[in-house]
């Protein structure tokens, strides 16, 4: 970011230019100035807590693939079923540390990157909603719906965040 006085930049959670002393505001792509933003905020809490939900969705998912694949490996269909149900447990432990993270964001920089991966999952989950359309997995495709509609709502609110890009 940069003071709008002096034109100088600076990170972080600071009230004032480090250079000129004046009072710091953060401007948008277009230039409207939207105010200070102070991380962790409530937009961190509101994302922390979506991103922990979706990883609780996903391993609800998991646990009823590992139960149905216990109970479908005498027909040969049990072992994929294990496996994704194995592969959605990781992903959900994934999630659980990524709220983590987004709950003590505390500088624009970090928000940034949380940000841009939550953009870059995009193509992943439009992939796994197309294997899960594919193998029938309706839980599977819930869950990439509700993935992508939250990244949706998350690169809206990223001027919250202190992201223009």
């Amino acid at each position: 970011m940069y003071c709008k006085s002096c034109g100088a930049s600076f990170y972080g959670n600071v009230a004032r230019c480090p250079s000129c002393g004046s009072e710091l505001t953060y401007t948008g792509q277009l230039g409207s100035e939207i105010g200070t933003v102070i991380l962790p905020n409530e937009t961190t809490g509101w994302l922390a807590r979506r991103v922990q939900a979706n990883g609780f969705v996903w391993l609800l998912i998991a646990l009823y693939q590992i139960i149905a694949g216990i109970f479908l490996i005498s027909v040969g269909y049990g072992i994929p079923m294990l496996a994704c149900g194995l592969w959605n447990i990781v992903q959900s432990i994934k999630n659980f540390r990524f709220a983590r993270q987004i709950r003590t964001c505390d500088n624009p920089d970090l928000a940034q990157s949380i940000v841009q991966a939550i953009d870059r999952s995009k193509s992943s989950t439009i992939l796994f909603l197309f294997i899960n359309l594919f193998l029938g997995g309706v839980l599977g495709v819930i869950g990439c719906i509700i993935w992508l509609a939250l990244r949706s709502r998350v690169l809206d609110r990223a001027p919250e965040l202190g992201v223009y890009d």
